[in-house]
């Protein structure tokens, strides 16, 4: 399951993505789920969009798949990155200048 919350998007251990206000001077949150229930949202890894907007990859381990969310202004997409045999395992993401996502990931198949 990943938990989401908004305002501004920090990445925490395993399943969760948190948010905070801008200043990270507000201690309240606002929690969204973005994928409930099963073996989802391990080996999770957080960048920030050039829009500053947050995008998340994850293993799905339910479906060892690899996979990619990010927000944008009508909320959050997800897609599957590679599904190749059990892939997605130590996922770390990076935004590129250009705004594309990077992401390497282990494949073990």
């Amino acid at each position: 399951m990943i938990h989401l919350r908004r305002k501004w998007w920090l990445a925490a251990v395993g399943v969760v993505a948190a948010t905070a206000s801008q200043a990270l001077a507000s201690d309240w949150w606002e929690i969204t789920t973005l994928l409930p229930g099963g073996w989802t949202g391990e080996y999770t890894s957080l960048a920030v969009l050039p829009s500053g907007d947050s995008a998340i990859s994850y293993y799905d381990r339910m479906h060892q798949d690899l996979r990619y969310a990010w927000r944008d202004d009508l909320g959050w997409h997800a897609m599957t990155v590679d599904s190749g045999g059990d892939v997605g395992q130590g996922t770390s993401l990076r935004i590129l200048p250009s705004g594309q996502p990077a992401i390497s990931y282990v494949d073990t198949t």
